[in-house]
């Protein structure tokens, strides 16, 4: 959302987009997985979270 892209595990592209959000897409796609890279690389993802971890919505009783 940072980016202006809302990202929820998939992404498609149609005949509606034009380059230009096709180029923005792209690109935040790099910049966030270059992120994450640097992430798993240093071991420490929570260094590199803004806000507080996902936790589960749904327990088991």
């Amino acid at each position: 959302i940072k980016r202006g892209i809302l990202f929820l595990g998939l992404q498609s592209f149609c005949y509606s987009h034009s380059d230009e959000d096709i180029n923005k897409t792209m690109d935040a796609f790099e910049e966030a997985l270059s992120t994450l890279k640097n992430a798993l690389i240093e071991g420490n993802i929570r260094k590199y979270l803004e806000g507080k971890p996902v936790q589960p919505v749904f327990r088991k009783p």
